[in-house]
């Protein structure tokens, strides 16, 4: 194939990967020169299942509020059933751990676009969103979990950091919104006016109670996913108030941000070393807590997104890219 044929959004998509295999292996290099491998089998040989078993449901119940959310947030646009929303949710969360640097967002554009005949801009626009409400109430749990520890730089600057992102992605969503709806592009490009107006619809179109809605459901989101975590932590005998829990649970929230290997691999080892670190923790049980989500609670995920993405490819006889 000549190189001026070869797709752009292909190769895009190829430095996507090749930037997330490069970021994750390298946080996984760093993550090995600093752990007692033995301790992390010791660790394992040792899980306590109770507490991972409560993990693995608690997560269960955060995937619930996530898909009533993301369901309040297409609604303006089109109404989809709880189990509707749950699959492509289910397919878009699985083809994350499978797909490198974040690629499943993508992916769940698609599938939904095409699944229930929706605006893939639209649709993009409303996970957008609901990346910056997560990116916002992840900033919250920091700062408040930050009131409980001793004064640290990097924590700071973390707190820092986060809020310089989100807060200006929140801003821009809310310019990109009044310019679609006063219409200042159309003289510029009537395609570029439709393309914004398509991926602010979810923002423009939201009401006092759907915001209300939003922001409980972003709170019971992120309690809920706590408490999983919490209960992974404990399963290895690692035991934290519930203030540390909030900066433990922005500190890892926040590595699945960066671009990364399949299933977070690397990133995640790291974030978690480093966040338990924190709290007078070893390295190794926070490889040991990351290792057993990754394997428990996002291999749930994948099994049971991929099964949903097969079947729905099997019924439709068409490829959803």
């Amino acid at each position: 194939m000549q190189l001026e044929t070869f797709p752009k959004s292909h190769v895009k998509k190829i430095i996507q990967a090749f930037v997330g295999l490069t970021i994750g292996f390298f946080f996984l290099w760093l993550t090995y020169q600093e752990t007692d491998w033995s301790t992390v089998s010791l660790l394992f040989t040792n899980i306590r299942y109770n507490w991972l078993i409560a993990g693995v449901t608690f997560y269960a119940l955060d995937l619930l509020a996530r898909t009533n959310r993301w369901r309040i947030i297409l609604k303006p646009i089109k109404l989809l059933s709880i189990k509707e929303t749950g699959k492509a949710l289910l397919v878009g969360y699985a083809m994350n751990c499978i797909l490198p640097a974040r690629l499943g967002e993508i992916f769940r554009g698609n599938f939904t676009g095409k699944s229930y005949k929706m605006p893939r801009s639209t649709v993009i626009g409303s996970i957008f969103l609901e990346r910056v409400v997560d990116g916002l109430t992840i900033i919250l749990c920091i700062l408040v979990g930050s009131l409980f520890i001793p004064r640290n730089e990097g924590v700071n600057s973390l707190i820092l950091g986060a809020s310089i992102i989100f807060v200006g992605l929140l801003i821009l969503s809310i310019i990109l919104s009044v310019i679609a709806r006063r219409g200042f592009l159309i003289k510029f490009s009537a395609t570029l006016h439709q393309k914004v107006q398509m991926f602010t619809e979810s923002v423009r179109k939201i009401n006092f109670f759907s915001l209300s809605s939003i922001i409980y459901l972003s709170l019971l989101v992120w309690m809920l996913e706590g408490i999983s975590i919490w209960s992974i932590l404990k399963s290895i005998d690692v035991s934290l108030h519930w203030s540390s829990m909030l900066t433990v649970l922005g500190f890892i929230s926040l590595s699945t941000l960066l671009p990364s290997a399949p299933g977070y691999v690397g990133t995640y080892q790291y974030a978690y070393g480093l966040a338990l670190n924190l709290f007078g923790y070893g390295t190794e049980q926070g490889v040991a807590a990351a290792t057993i989500v990754q394997i428990f609670i996002m291999g749930s995920v994948t099994l049971s997104g991929l099964t949903i993405y097969l079947f729905t490819l099997f019924n439709s006889g068409e490829k959803i890219k």
